[in-house]
């Protein structure tokens, strides 16, 4: 029998470990290829034939030997796998991301000896289960004696409400942006869960307050800003040019449509990838830059205070964004520099949604 040199067997050894480590990874990845569609799996075989034809044609031609269908197949089936794993594997990737690397917020309590404020921190959409204990914690602080703030800006005149809309949503609603994102990553709108305590709100509104601004008073300070402050203008002159809105959520509106129609496993991987991006761009994302944060935050940050200050009340729940959180504190500190953090605990905001069976 033939001795095979040291370097073949070596050779042979990492392709073998190769190929098992490719088939392993095609195997993962094709139910999740296959949950899109199963089309899409077609389409992947399909396009490695084409391409193996191709590079194999192009090796034979540069090479100058011939045609070899067993080389070809070897190509193809390579390229099977290859393809297959680029196409299925981000979906594994995006759902490590979210489960492993989970968006939090924080519950903070502060005082200054006189008042006690719980400032829990928001975002506009989430996982069931954190809204649900939201809901709890304010039912809890109610019967505490808290009273309860809300975010949220308040209609104007028609003209600062159409400015607000097109300013922060790109000239669509708001509102229905943030459903149609909650839907396709399987999330829910944190406005569907305070009508809850509503009954409480009817029946005792003096511990109810949203402590927001309105949109005319939010146009009228970004005027004077936009004429007494030429950095800010030209930020936001700029700003406005090279990009849309933030909040500006329109072009997933058909995708959506797609998802809702889909089926249960189409359904389980647009959310799992919905919810992947919207964990590492929530993770990467930095308002520093943001002209319109002197707005958004900043003078809404010295409203809320200004409540917080001026209320009578010993003992205020605050619902509102956690971007708000620290200018709250500084401008809480301006009125009395006594305002300080005495505990924090933190939330997971974006999970998958549980879905449990048993037997009766």
């Amino acid at each position: 029998m033939p001795q095979i040199s040291l370097k073949n067997q070596l050779k042979l050894r990492f392709s073998t470990v190769l190929w098992f480590i490719l088939f392993c990874l095609f195997l993962l990845s094709v139910p999740s290829v296959k949950a899109w569609t199963p089309w899409l799996l077609a389409a992947v075989i399909g396009s490695a034939f084409v391409m193996a034809a191709l590079l194999y044609g192009l090796f034979c031609l540069i090479r100058k030997t011939i045609w070899n269908l067993g080389e070809y197949l070897w190509t193809t089936t390579l390229l099977v796998f290859i393809l297959t794993s680029v196409v299925g594997l981000p979906v594994y990737y995006l759902n490590y991301v979210s489960t492993a690397t989970p968006v939090t917020v924080p519950q903070v309590t502060l005082t200054n000896g006189q008042k006690t404020v719980v400032f829990q921190g928001m975002m506009h959409i989430g996982s069931e289960s954190f809204y649900k204990s939201v809901v709890y914690d304010l039912e809890s602080a109610l019967s505490s004696g808290y009273k309860l703030y809300y975010e949220g800006i308040r209609p104007g005149t028609p003209a600062s409400d159409k400015w607000f809309k097109d300013i922060l949503a790109g000239g669509k609603d708001l509102s229905g942006n943030y459903r149609s994102l909650a839907t396709l990553c399987g999330l829910k709108f944190q406005l569907d869960y305070f009508p809850l305590v509503m009954s409480d709100q009817i029946k005792h509104p003096e511990r109810h307050l949203v402590a927001d601004i309105s949109t005319e008073t939010m146009q009228n300070e970004y005027n004077r800003l936009i004429k007494s402050d030429a950095d800010f203008s030209k930020a936001m002159e700029q700003s406005l040019k090279k990009s849309q809105a933030p909040e500006d959520l329109g072009t997933i509106e058909e995708f959506v449509k797609w998802q809702q129609t889909g089926n249960k496993n189409q359904r389980l991987v647009s959310g799992i990838v919905c919810r992947g991006f919207m964990t590492r761009a929530l993770h990467n994302a930095s308002n520093k830059d943001q002209p319109l944060n002197r707005v958004i935050l900043d003078f809404r940050n010295r409203n809320l205070a200004d409540y917080i200050h001026n209320d009578k009340s010993s003992k205020i729940y605050v619902t509102y964004g956690s971007a708000h959180i620290k200018g709250v504190l500084a401008e809480l500190q301006r009125h009395d520099p006594k305002w300080n953090i005495k505990s924090v605990k933190w939330s997971r905001v974006i999970a998958a949604p549980e879905e449990l069976t048993g037997e009766l």
